[in-house]
């Protein structure tokens, strides 16, 4: 006995929408295992809200000529509590005597800041300070001397720096003092990189 044709396309429809529904249920668990596989790859295209680290060269400032390290101790922020370091080192030469000079700064600070790009900056520290020098008068080798000292510092300041990687611009008061003095209008301006 033939099957009506309703029946033939109650069944068809059947397998039809069986046959769908497997279709686009293997359709789905590919688009999931496509999304799962490449999200470590999508991830690496999105913004990073924040770097929070820096290197910079300063003229004057607590190492007087030198080259800086500067990050934030939260890794998730690009403001709030950071330390810095850095090395400084030049020489004088002249008729009557060479010179050189190495410095070591070393240091806490704060930024603070509404916008992120724009940074008021407190902090201080210590600078070691290592100077040679060697006089020419009458090319004596016997006149050399060497002697390592160190001073603390305040830095009040304004940083510029972007949200994400780029060029920093610093112009910092760094009242410089010791054991037996204190010189309140010393200061310093740095260019760097944030990344």
């Amino acid at each position: 006995m033939e099957k009506p044709d309703l029946e033939i396309f109650g069944e068809w429809f059947v397998l039809l929408f069986l046959n769908l529904n497997i279709y686009n249920m293997k359709i789905s668990m590919l688009i999931a295992l496509i999304l799962l596989i490449e999200t470590p790859s999508f991830s690496q295209f999105e913004h990073k809200p924040f770097t929070n680290k820096s290197i910079y060269a300063e003229i004057g400032g607590p190492g007087i000529l030198s080259l800086n390290f500067d990050a934030r101790f939260n890794k998730n922020s690009s403001k709030g509590f950071g330390y810095n370091f850095g090395f400084g080192q030049f020489s004088a030469s002249g008729f009557l005597s060479n010179s050189s000079v190495i410095t070591f700064p070393v240091g806490v600070n704060y930024l603070y800041s509404n916008n992120i790009k724009n940074n008021f900056e407190i902090g201080t520290g210590f600078t070691t300070i290592t100077t040679n020098f060697q006089s020419n008068l009458f090319n004596n080798e016997n006149e050399k001397l060497k002697f390592t000292n160190a001073f603390g510092y305040f830095t009040i300041g304004y940083r510029r720096q972007p949200i994400d990687n780029g060029f920093i611009f610093r112009i910092t008061l760094n009242p410089l003092f010791d054991f037996n003095s204190i010189y309140p209008t010393y200061g310093g301006i740095s260019f760097g990189y944030k990344f």
